[in-house]
């Protein structure tokens, strides 16, 4: 009866020890895993605020309740600065009704000219939308020697949906594309810009 007893108790026991070292390489395992997430997560928020200048607030990414129309507003991003008249060797017009228009110049908006809507994405959503990694954003800051920051950056959307060239409708032609601009504000009147479509640069002169 013994021998029997004893058959049984010795895979108990085998058992309950590999159980017992198996807890112990999870757990171990977590608390490394945690280690290491917390030091990435402590290097991406001191990387958010070399860029912005402002704490990371994780509470307003996660774990919201449901805003008011009221809140919505209050939140919405500022785009403000892409608003106006820009030129270049043609001619860009950001409206805030969420239209824009293209000329070939500015001294005749009556005619060669593009118009449609716009959407646009600022920040960190702009660069992620275009593909942009964080090295290449950190490179953009410290070339232009601090005038430029995260918030600077803008992905706008251009839409076209009517076209005039030489005085004929040529809408029909324009088969719904859009194409997008990386658009950077590097000072209070001036910008930079990329049709990331054929990688065309355009350096432009806020003129209203």
């Amino acid at each position: 009866m013994n021998n029997k007893r004893n058959k049984w108790i010795v895979p108990v026991v085998v058992i309950a020890a590999v159980a017992m070292m198996i807890t112990s390489w999870i757990v171990t395992f977590r608390i490394i895993k945690h280690k290491a997430e917390e030091v990435a997560l402590t290097a991406a928020e001191d990387l958010y605020l070399g860029l912005t200048g402002e704490e990371f607030d994780l509470d307003k990414y996660t774990n919201q309740e449901e805003s008011t129309d009221d809140e919505k507003e209050i939140e919405a991003v500022d785009i403000s600065d892409i608003y106006g008249g820009w030129e270049s060797e043609s001619y860009y017009e950001f409206r805030e009704d969420g239209t824009y228009g293209w000329y070939k110049s500015s001294e005749d908006m009556s005619d060669n000219y593009y118009s449609g809507s716009i959407s646009v994405l600022k920040g960190y959503e702009a660069c992620e939308h275009l593909g942009i990694t964080m090295d290449k954003v950190l490179t953009v800051v410290a070339n232009s020697e601090g005038t430029v920051g995260l918030d600077d950056i803008y992905c706008i959307t251009c839409s076209p949906t009517y076209l005039v060239s030489n005085g004929i409708d040529k809408s029909d032609t324009l088969g719904g594309n859009s194409y997008d601009l990386l658009f950077v504000v590097t000072g209070e009147k001036s910008a930079q810009a990329t049709n990331m479509g054929n990688y065309d640069t355009y350096f432009f002169t806020k003129i209203k």
